[in-house]
């Protein structure tokens, strides 16, 4: 049976939303984009390189797929931190998604269309299952799939996410 385990950058209030950049995700209104970037550094680093440093597939929901595909395809594999491009590149992306209407042109990429398929999947022996963050993490927690939760802010975020407007104002709080 394979493994499942949920790595996502989650703020102390429980937000999940478009850590990479400020147009990365801006779904409802969601002005922080981008609130762990400034705080990447090398503890961070070297929790995320932890956690793909076995190989993996991803499990991921239509929308943060959609993000992957549109930046990881095209970033410079040889670049001083382009491992995770390689390996993300490498390995199989399962995408689950109830409507299909997703490209899976993405070398390794395999539509599943909806948690029964998922649940199949997990039940293959292959390697470990990452499921990286989103919708689709509340589902596999309540039908409890998750193997365990790798929770990534690293001390430096955490610290400076209370500095941050949305924190003392309550924007982006998760619903």
């Amino acid at each position: 049976m394979r493994r499942i385990t949920v790595g996502a950058f989650v703020s102390m209030d429980g937000v999940m939303q478009g850590p990479g950049g400020p147009s990365e995700d801006p779904t409802r209104g969601f002005k922080f984009g981008g609130w762990v970037t400034p705080y990447f550094d090398e503890v961070f680093g070297e929790e995320v390189d932890r956690l793909f440093r076995e190989k993996c597939d991803l499990l991921l929901g239509r929308k943060t797929f959609e993000i992957f595909a549109a930046h990881w395809p095209y970033y410079d594999e040889a670049a001083p931190d382009g491992g995770i491009a390689r390996l993300f590149n490498d390995i199989t992306k399962y995408v689950v998604s109830r409507s299909g209407d997703v490209d899976t042109s993405w070398r390794g990429s395999v539509l599943l269309r909806d948690i029964a398929e998922v649940k199949r999947l997990r039940e293959e022996a292959r390697r470990r299952q990452e499921a990286v963050r989103g919708r689709l993490c509340p589902a596999q927690l309540q039908a409890d799939r998750i193997a365990s939760l790798e929770h990534r802010p690293g001390d430096r975020a955490l610290r400076a996410a209370r500095r941050h407007p949305g924190w003392r104002h309550g924007a982006g709080r998760a619903e």
